[in-house]
């Protein structure tokens, strides 16, 4: 019997229990656009909302968010205070999960080399120079170019999320940064074809999943069969496309 079978098997008998009727879903504060969208006064916007909507309907529960600085999840996930962390990868979370408690994939994230105006027009050109100012997020890892990095033949620009690097590039105040596949996708659809930003190639690519409570009220077999249903069936897909370039 596969993972698909034995989740199919389970969810009936991990249906939410009696009184559940909500899906709490941490929503992390460093989230930005395409994301999450936030706008006063409204529900989020963006990614992250649109594929938890499509999880909560399936599950015919409400979607709840919460709110949390993402050192504060891991402690609000033991004590139960949510059911559900999604776009995260293993490697990330920085303890260690029962295997169980992961989903299938569920976005795959790519870092782009992207060229300011008047940057390198290629990949061979960007291999041809000897040392570059590389537009990047504070905090953020960058393992396929740390070597690059640590012998400083690329000198780390930070900015403190990808709008601010965006807005560096297309000033062309560093020549190359490093972005999000879908960010650069959303940023793009907003500027006239002159001054849309060129990536130059993939320098990191890594599948995210979500990750499921110890005791989540919906039930944690519950909650990875439908997103293994939304997952087959293509809908998430569906969603995921409308952001990409």
């Amino acid at each position: 019997m596969d993972r698909r079978e034995v989740l199919a098997a389970l969810a009936p008998l991990s249906a939410k229990p009696q009184g559940t009727s909500e899906l709490r879903v941490t929503l992390s504060t460093t989230w930005g656009e395409p994301f999450v969208v936030r706008q006063r006064g409204r529900p989020p916007q963006g990614i992250l909302p649109e594929l938890m909507q499509a999880l909560a309907a399936e599950m015919k529960l409400t979607l709840r968010w919460v709110e949390l600085p993402s050192l504060r999840t891991p402690a609000a996930m033991s004590k139960g205070e949510v059911d559900l962390h999604c776009l995260i990868h293993p490697d990330w979370w920085g303890e260690p999960v029962e295997p169980q408690r992961w989903s299938a994939p569920v976005v795959v994230m790519r870092d782009l080399l992207v060229a300011a105006p008047g940057g390198p027009a290629d990949w061979a050109a960007y291999q041809a120079q000897s040392r570059w100012r590389i537009g990047t997020v504070h905090g953020y890892l960058y393992p396929t170019l740390q070597a690059d990095m640590a012998r400083g033949r690329l000198l780390r620009d930070d900015a403190p999320n990808q709008a601010t690097l965006l807005a560096k590039l297309s000033r062309a105040r560093t020549p190359l940064g490093i972005v999000s596949e879908y960010a650069l996708a959303a940023h793009n659809r907003s500027q006239p074809e002159p001054l849309r930003l060129r990536a130059l190639g993939v320098v990191h690519e890594v599948e995210t999943r979500c990750l499921v409570a110890e005791r989540p009220g919906p039930g944690q077999a519950a909650i990875l069969a439908a997103i293994e249903r939304l997952h087959r069936s293509g809908r998430w897909s569906a969603l995921l496309k409308r952001h990409q370039g």
